[in-house]
């Protein structure tokens, strides 16, 4: 089921975590009526421990009590309950921050009158602070010149009097009297008069050589600005500040205060709230500063009160955070017991009772019913997930957990995830974000009641993506490593979630698209082949798209791992890509370079021999197989095919053929090993090579017309290295090439052929005597040969092999004829060696294989 059922649905609500106006598990509802009843005893403990692990519903107790001690208690002594929430003034001076919250509930109930505390309480929360400040005159410097001058003036005024009792300068004074009758009163005013102009001249050539008015400062001023910077000033200033008070100034507006509310209500309840929130010396500092003020009276004349019952919520695993374990005993444990008098515990809540209450959450939030089905799989998902993690259920945990699941429904309410889904990955996140892969692989325990596309579900949550790209985004990048690195169980894990399958389509479509590198086709192979989840149809277009990516990719080198990578790529293919698989490879080896050691070529020649071995997709499917490397290469790969398994038709050199046709006619002219020869050319020439054999023919024909002329006559003749390789040549050549076919008539014509024969035959050379018999009954020559017993001593098979050897080396590769009786046709001279039975006994009765071969034996069926 969706979590909308329609796309008008309305968006989920969230759950608050405020306290629950009602008991929805049963124990909180019993633990507040206790606590209720321990409060209203005649002599209730002075301090109370409500334990229970985080969000098992304790400030759900502390709401509920309220209401209890309403209806257990009259309404003139009804006990008042304040709650001071320490999460929520954290960071704050805890005495300031306490008092101040208890005198708010106090003015807000109507408890008391906060001003009769006066000034009291004022400077005690250190709301006002007076200050004064008093600034000093400071004079400038032309102030100090004018006062100096003047004073010196008045001293200089003050001695003349003194001065003038002296005759000297009583007669200088009279002196100057007749000269300047005033000049001697004005003396006294004359150096303050000076020191003045002085300065206002200064100032007039400041202003004039800055071309301005006189400075901001001077601007304004009277007279006395010429001899101060500032004038006198006084000021007071009324500032706010929060200093802490002292522990003494606490307790006693503290104690005011419960005086003053006793006289309007019963016994005050003080709930130190979230005290477990803290960190973890913080919380201790505040617990051990509210102890001191909250357990006694202070010293001095104070009203007698009844002390406040206080209430401490407390999680069990904070406190061992709080009061870690210490050398010599668990100080968690003796926080307990030192610090509550009472405590009541709230247990885990019932199984029943919390499912229940999680699917009504559930339904508050998505406004909609849930089915019986529904129910059952989202509480299994819930229990199973917090049983793995051994810890309790708690209501915070649910409402969160409904919460959150809502936070991601409408995130992603245009794709229609099943609530199912999303509730799995709330609860797994970490796993999920940790591995994805690992955490959707597969479908043990309680996810096989998930709906088929919880994978997709999954991804579309973790990636916030849509979900038609939600799978793309979940396996394309790890099932793109998993091929590169050739990681066997990764790549058949992925494959095998929902949606596997077309990513890896998708993937390797995109690869052929471009060179696809040789590493990762044949990971590609090995793990396809190894992919039992993959239907036969699914691995026939996963390899038709290898193949194309293979058809474009160059500068492989290949070795004999690269070969045997090969046919297993081959061994592996799908039968009806068999032979594509096959054409592919020949393109990849054509393009290849070879690795450089001394029997590639024997490797590459097996490789072939082994493909041409299989059922399909031999290469009698191809119409060319081209082999990489120079000409020597090429014709060591022939010969090796020669030795080892039989010619390849359509073989053809990566190099040049002109190259190779010239390899082979440097046999002719050469003193080589004969055999070495002879092997070549029987491996090479009959392939037909599309080259000019002009050249070759020539030669081949030169070469025998000169031996020939060289061995008439003589009886030390000794036939030179390349003879036999010519007529063997010419021969295998005749088929495909014309030149080949006229230089072998015009040397039969000429008895070069019998004139050959005669002289190997003098020289007892079996093999080239063979090889020359074979060539005369190709062209349709009889020979004329000694008896059998030239030719063979009694029955011993080695003693003819050599003529055997060469007659079957031309009749078996040039000749045309259907029969042995077409071969030879005449009658058996009388002591001549019967070749007409010979060739029966050697089984060559008839033509096989499209050449027009003898074989050596019955066919093949």
């Amino acid at each position: 089921m969706t979590p909308r059922d329609d796309d008008a649905a309305p968006m989920p609500r969230f759950i608050r975590d405020d306290p629950a106006a009602r008991d929805a598990f049963g124990a909180h509802s019993r633990i507040s009526e206790a606590l209720a009843a321990t409060i209203l005893s005649a002599d209730p403990p002075r301090t109370v421990g409500l334990v229970g692990p985080w969000g098992s519903g304790k400030s759900t107790v502390v709401s509920l009590l309220e209401a209890d001690l309403k209806r257990a208690s009259p309404t003139e002594n009804l006990p008042r309950v304040f709650v001071y929430d320490a999460w929520l003034r954290q960071g704050e001076p805890p005495r300031r921050s306490f008092l101040e919250e208890l005198v708010a509930f106090a003015a807000g109930n109507g408890l008391c009158d906060t001003a009769i505390l006066g000034d009291a309480l004022d400077r005690l929360s250190g709301k006002v602070v007076v200050t004064r400040t008093t600034e000093r005159p400071l004079y400038s410097v032309d102030a100090w010149a004018i006062l100096v001058s003047a004073a010196l003036g008045g001293l200089l005024g003050a001695q003349a009097q003194a001065l003038k009792s002296i005759p000297q300068v009583a007669a200088l004074v009279d002196a100057i009297r007749s000269t300047a009758p005033l000049l001697p009163r004005f003396v006294p005013f004359l150096i303050p008069t000076l020191t003045l102009a002085v300065v206002l001249l200064r100032r007039a050539w400041h202003w004039l050589s800055n071309h301005k008015a006189p400075s901001a400062p001077d601007a304004g001023e009277d007279v006395l600005a010429l001899l101060l910077n500032r004038q006198a000033q006084s000021k007071e200033t009324r500032v706010v500040g929060t200093p802490t008070a002292t522990a003494l100034e606490f307790r006693a507006v503290y104690w005011q205060l419960l005086g003053a509310i006793e006289e309007n209500t019963g016994r005050l309840v003080i709930v130190i709230d979230n005290l477990d929130r803290l960190p973890p010396q913080e919380a201790r500092e505040l617990w051990s500063m509210l102890r001191t003020f909250l357990v006694g009276k202070p010293s001095g004349s104070y009203p007698e009160v009844r002390l406040p019952v206080v209430v401490v919520p407390v999680a069990l695993e904070a406190v061992d955070v709080i009061y870690p374990e210490q050398e010599g005993g668990v100080a968690a444990d003796g926080f307990m017991q030192k610090t509550f008098d009472a405590t009541f515990h709230l247990p885990r809540p019932v199984f029943t009772r919390w499912q229940d209450y999680f699917c009504r959450q559930l339904e508050a939030s998505f406004n909609r019913a849930l089915d019986e089905e529904e129910e059952h799989l989202l509480t299994r998902l819930v229990d199973e997930h917090f049983a793995k993690l051994r810890v309790a259920v708690t209501p915070r945990h649910l409402n969160s957990l409904v919460n959150l699941v809502a936070s991601y429904v409408m995130q992603t309410h245009a794709d229609r995830i099943a609530l199912s889904s999303v509730l799995y990955y709330c609860l797994n996140k970490t796993d999920i974000d940790k591995d994805i892969i690992l955490a959707v692989s597969g479908r043990p325990s309680v996810q096989a009641a998930l709906k088929k596309t919880w994978t997709e579900d999954i991804a579309t949550l973790h990636f916030g993506v849509k979900r038609t790209d939600a799978t793309k985004a979940l396996l394309e990048a790890p099932l793109l490593d998993a091929i590169k690195a050739g990681r066997r169980k990764s790549f058949n894990r992925l494959i095998a979630i929902s949606g596997g399958v077309q990513v890896l389509q998708r993937i390797l479509t995109s690869m052929a698209r471009t060179n696809l590198p040789v590493a990762d086709a044949m990971n590609i192979m090995r793990l396809l082949s190894n992919a039992s989840t993959l239907g036969e149809s699914e691995k026939r277009y996963a390899w038709s798209q290898v193949l194309r990516g293979m058809s474009v990719e160059s500068g492989w080198q290949v070795g004999k791992r690269e070969l045997m990578i090969a046919r297993h790529f081959i061994e592996t293919a799908p039968l009806p890509l068999r032979a594509e698989t096959v054409t592919t490879i020949e393109a990849r080896l054509a393009g290849a370079t070879l690795e450089p050691v001394h029997d590639i070529a024997e490797e590459v020649a097996a490789f072939w021999a082994w493909v041409d071995d299989q059922p399909i997709g031999s290469p009698r499917t191809l119409s060319t197989i081209r082999i990489p490397g120079d000409a020597r290469t090429f014709v060591d790969v022939a010969v090796s095919l020669l030795q080892t398994h039989r010619p390849l038709e359509g073989m053809r050199p990566v190099a040049s053929a002109v190259d190779v046709v010239r390899l082979l006619e440097q046999d002719l002219v050469s003193d080589v090993d004969t055999d070495e020869a002879i092997d070549r050319a029987l491996a090479v020439v009959p392939l037909g090579l599309p080259a000019d054999w002009k050249s070759y023919a020539r030669t081949a024909h030169d070469a025998l017309s000169l031996d020939a002329a060289k061995s008439s006559g003589s009886t030390a003749w000794k036939p030179a290295a390349g003879v036999g390789v010519a007529m063997l040549g010419l021969a295998l050549l005749r088929h495909h090439d014309q030149d080949a076919d006229l230089a072998l008539d015009d040397l039969a014509s000429e008895g070069v052929f019998a004139q050959i024969l005669s002289s190997s035959l003098r020289a007892h050379d079996l093999y080239l005597a063979g090889l020359t018999t074979g060539l005369l009954l190709v062209l349709g020559e009889r020979p004329s040969l000694p008896p059998a017993t030239f030719f063979f001593d009694g029955d011993d098979d080695e003693s003819r092999g050599p003529f055997i050897a060469g007659l079957r080396d031309v009749v078996e590769h040039a000749s045309t004829a259907s029969s042995v009786d077409d071969l030879y046709p005449w009658p058996v001279p009388d002591g001549e060696l019967d070749l007409a039975a010979l060739l029966r006994e050697l089984g060559m009765t008839e033509i096989h294989g499209a050449t027009g071969s003898l074989p050596t034996a019955p066919p093949t069926p």
